[in-house]
């Protein structure tokens, strides 16, 4: 019984999802209840996470990219978290290229707008903005 209110309670938490995140906190927004900032605490430590991994293939000069939806408050959580972590994570995200495209212009059926941080000029020929 025990589980099965617990699985409910999530499943509503879901559905009612209020915004975790903004502009002036990419991190996360003051206040949230303990559900929603164990979510946000737990993307931030692979945001962070994405940030070691961006600065170690900088170093290495290794080709990187990160993917997500283009208006995903990831991108300016990784501006933050670089600008914090040091002064090369920080020139290592700003040395990276980001490219939107529409998933239709690529094979999907949907039109959902991507983004993709990479290495300067390798994705660049993804963008592609769908012309409906």
């Amino acid at each position: 019984m025990k589980g099965q209110f617990l699985k409910l309670y999530v499943h509503k938490e879901r559905q009612n999802l209020p915004p975790l995140r903004s502009a002036m906190f990419p991190l996360g927004l003051p206040n949230l209840s303990d559900y929603h900032r164990a979510q946000v605490d737990n993307a931030n430590i692979l945001y962070k996470l994405a940030i070691d991994i961006i600065l170690f293939y900088k170093l290495g000069q290794i080709i990187v990219g990160v993917e997500n939806p283009a208006n995903s408050w990831l991108w300016a959580a990784l501006v933050k978290l670089s600008l914090e972590h040091s002064t090369a994570a920080a020139e290592a995200y700003n040395a990276l290229e980001k490219v939107i495209f529409h998933r239709c212009c690529h094979g999907s059926t949907r039109r959902k707008a991507t983004g993709w941080l990479g290495t300067a000029g390798v994705y660049t020929d993804l963008e592609a903005i769908c012309p409906k």
